[in-house]
């Protein structure tokens, strides 16, 4: 009796702590949504970029409110270099749109009608370098809220996503939103966030509007199988002492 609950006690410890720990792995996605500038006005952008695709990022790009529409999207991942031969952009959306890479590992000053970080003081990280920079559309107003798209993950993480940069030359003011009020809106920004964090959970993997699973958070059916062990543990050391 006393190895048969030995067994038991076992066997519901072993899976109970492996689907704990497996219930607390590391978030998915990440979203930039906090951004700085020196131009004054502020687009609305929601970064999100997702694992959830083997061998792949995927990048989903809105502004919400509607108040700018961006046109390139800037990418720093630390010390680390890309081969653009293997980047292979796919599942773009809108459909028929011409997302391509503009430069790679290449520091902002360098970026010659593509800085948009001269004049705020903030240095990118690792080899100081944006990593990737893509052109999203057309600059100008092609009435686009939202752009997805998917690359090689080069083997990296979310964690080696470090900054994020932004340009738009459609930006609206004093409350204006697009697309209704378009012809008021004849700002232009380039924005940068490092502040990377964990969205909440909702719909979602994959590229499209998201936010899909969210930070590290034990399920309460984990915790129950933990709790579980546990007992079953206390009833095993009961039994013991009883056939002493």
């Amino acid at each position: 009796m006393l190895k048969a609950i030995g067994k038991m006690k076992s066997a519901l410890t072993a899976g109970a702590l492996a689907i704990a720990f497996s219930g607390a792995t590391q978030a998915d996605q990440i979203v930039f949504d906090t951004w700085s500038t020196n131009e004054g006005d502020i687009g609305n952008y929601i970064l999100t970029i997702d694992d959830t695709t083997a061998d792949s990022f995927n990048y989903h790009i809105t502004v919400e409110p509607w108040n700018a529409e961006v046109f390139r999207l800037y990418l720093d991942l630390g010390d680390n270099d890309i081969d653009d031969t293997l980047l292979n952009i796919t599942n773009i959306e809108p459909a028929g749109e011409d997302i391509s890479l503009l430069e790679h590992d290449i520091a902002d000053a360098d970026c010659l009608g593509c800085s948009i970080l001269s004049g705020t003081g903030f240095t990118l990280s690792g080899d100081g370098e944006w990593e990737m920079i893509f052109d999203l559309a057309n600059p100008g107003w092609d009435s686009i809220q939202t752009f997805s798209f998917t690359t090689y993950d080069y083997g990296l993480g979310l964690e080696d996503f470090v900054v994020a940069g932004v340009r738009a030359q459609v930006l609206c003011s004093d409350g204006d939103l697009l697309p209704e009020d378009q012809a008021d809106c004849e700002g232009s920004d380039k924005s940068y966030s490092s502040t990377p964090s964990d969205p909440e959970p909702g719909p979602g993997p994959g590229p499209g509007p998201g936010p899909g699973p969210g930070p590290d958070v034990s399920e309460p059916g984990t915790l129950s199988l933990v709790a579980l062990a546990l007992a079953m543990g206390g009833l095993s050391r009961s039994s013991r002492k009883k056939s002493k």
